[in-house]
């Protein structure tokens, strides 16, 4: 018996027993349509195509082996919780695995900042050295990063002997490289991002980003833009051993939040406007990467949520009318214009 005819038979056994417990059924908060929709886009019904089957193998088991990867750093008793979030999850539910790109793998050391701090604060550069090669700092120079800046650096360490590093960006870095004026999330990164590592590896389906944030996942993730991307899966928990063994697991602890579920149900994107600090933040999203999602999801309707604000709200109806007039006449170029000095 293959591992595809395997999984069908624990799909069956796994679904006939998700309402036996309650105090375990993932549904409790959800409705009857939003039940039926999460069991089909996580294919709990059983019913999932053998090349689906693949895909969700191969990227779970690149991601293990990311995981046992970084043994060294639990030998040493650094404890975090990881995370697969983002594009990745979102178009692997949405069924459009093939525009999956690269996984962003989150590291989140937040539910264990006090151990955390004690534990490293009893290392020595020597020790670490023996174990991850050259740090190239002095033990002063340790002792006066802070627990987050020491655990980056040992991810770091670990990374740059197992894999082929593309890049690598320090949070100062990060402050000061002008290449990421362009980018979507340029705004958020100095705050929310202690760092990034890319990292490759022959026998990888995907490149991976490794983010390493300075706030716990579910802050993180309330900053992505579209609603549609806040979803993720738990690799690892510290505090209560989980190992995903087999792809019905790992489509069964993905999680779909309600903000997520409304908007893949309708065929929506929503922008939550009223969080970001200024109209041209906005402008650089629904240009960029409200571009990029609207190529793979070109039935989906983009939804601005305003909120209270009347400078956001004044800034959706230029985008609307803009839109219904660039729809109307096609090869007309309409420019929005707004005021540059809003503040929230």
């Amino acid at each position: 018996m293959d591992i595809f005819e395997e999984y069908k038979i624990q799909s069956f056994l796994q679904r006939n027993s998700l309402f036996k417990d309650s105090r375990n059924n993932p549904f409790t908060s959800l409705s009857e349509k939003e039940v039926s929709f999460v069991k089909k886009i996580k294919y709990l019904n059983g019913d999932m195509p053998e090349a689906y089957f693949n895909k969700v193998l191969s990227i779970k088991n690149q991601l293990n082996s990311f995981i046992g990867k970084m043994q060294p750093i639990f030998e040493l008793g650094v404890k975090f919780n990881i995370y697969l979030a983002g594009g990745a999850l979102r178009d692997l539910l949405l069924n459009n695995s093939t525009n999956i790109r690269d996984l962003d793998v989150i590291f989140d050391f937040s539910e264990y900042a006090d151990s955390n701090a004690k534990k490293l604060s009893e290392m020595s550069v020597y020790m670490l050295s023996k174990i991850f090669g050259e740090l190239h700092l002095t033990q002063t120079q340790w002792d006066e990063l802070d627990p987050k800046q020491k655990s980056f650096l040992l991810i770091f360490k670990v990374t740059q002997q197992e894999y082929n590093i593309e890049k690598k960006y320090t949070l100062e870095e990060l402050k000061n490289k002008s290449s990421l004026e362009n980018e979507t999330y340029s705004h958020l990164l100095n705050k929310e991002l202690e760092a990034v590592i890319s990292i490759s590896h022959p026998s990888y389906e995907y490149p991976m980003d490794i983010l390493v944030i300075n706030t716990n996942v579910d802050a993180y993730l309330d900053t992505f833009s579209f609603d549609i991307c806040k979803v993720k899966l738990l690799l690892v928990n510290m505090s209560k051993p989980q190992i995903i063994t087999n792809v019905y697991d790992f489509m069964k602890f993905i999680h779909t939040s309600k903000h997520f579920l409304k908007d893949a149900m309708e065929k929506t994107l929503t922008l939550k406007m009223y969080r970001y600090s200024n109209v041209g933040l906005i402008e650089k999203i629904l240009t960029k990467h409200y571009n990029k999602i609207k190529q793979k999801y070109s039935d989906f309707k983009v939804n601005l949520d305003a909120g209270t604000s009347e400078d956001m709200k004044k800034y959706k109806e230029a985008y609307e009318s803009s839109q219904s007039l660039n729809n109307l006449l096609p090869n007309k170029k309409v420019n929005i214009s707004v005021e540059r000095d809003i503040k929230i």
